[in-house]
């Protein structure tokens, strides 16, 4: 799931010209790979502040995202 995901994010974002926009999809990447080679990604929560910048349809992908990734869990 992770490639299709990251693949799918990608091509939503590539045509956004809003630098805002790259600059904070690129900064949260980073950060993402950081806590990959961590190892500390696995049942963190999002803080507060994180989810508050959030748009509502942000804070619906990310319900959909939690659903499948459950889903994926179980098999």
């Amino acid at each position: 799931m992770g490639d299709s995901y990251v693949k799918s994010e990608f091509r939503l974002t590539r045509k956004t010209d809003n630098p805002l926009h790259i600059i904070g999809f690129l900064s949260q990447w980073k950060k993402y790979l950081d806590d990959l080679q961590e190892g500390g990604v696995e049942g963190r929560r999002l803080d507060v502040d994180s989810m508050d910048r959030l748009s509502v349809e942000q804070v619906g992908q990310l319900y959909e995202l939690m659903h499948a990734t459950k889903e994926v869990w179980k098999s």
